[in-house]
């Protein structure tokens, strides 16, 4: 029975990351988006840099999303699934506070 509760734990830490994921995914566009008005002065620059990092932020969340489910799977086994949960969440977190940083670092 503990297993099972185990791997649970490990679905709802994937869910919880994944749907954080989702919210650096939409901070990091509104970030690219203001970048590419302070850089450039030309609205269609600044559309294709929105458009095109939809998709590309958008793909990486998909990479993100099986990445991580493997990596908390695999921390089951080991009983290192909260550590790696920990790790995960320190990187996702750290991106809504560069997000809030950067624009005020560009003149």
């Amino acid at each position: 029975m503990g297993q099972i509760l185990a791997y649970v734990l490990c679905y709802v830490f994937w869910i919880v990351s994944v749907a954080l994921g989702v919210l650096d995914m939409i901070l990091i566009r509104e970030l690219l988006g203001r970048l590419s008005v302070l850089l450039t002065a030309d609205i269609w620059v600044s559309a294709v840099v929105d458009k095109f990092s939809l998709l590309v932020v958008g793909l990486a969340w998909l990479v993100f999303a099986i990445a991580s489910e493997d990596y908390y799977r695999k921390g089951v086994g080991g009983g290192q699934m909260v550590k790696r949960f920990g790790r995960v969440m320190a990187v996702e977190l750290a991106v809504p506070v560069v997000a809030y940083i950067v624009p005020f670092l560009i003149p």
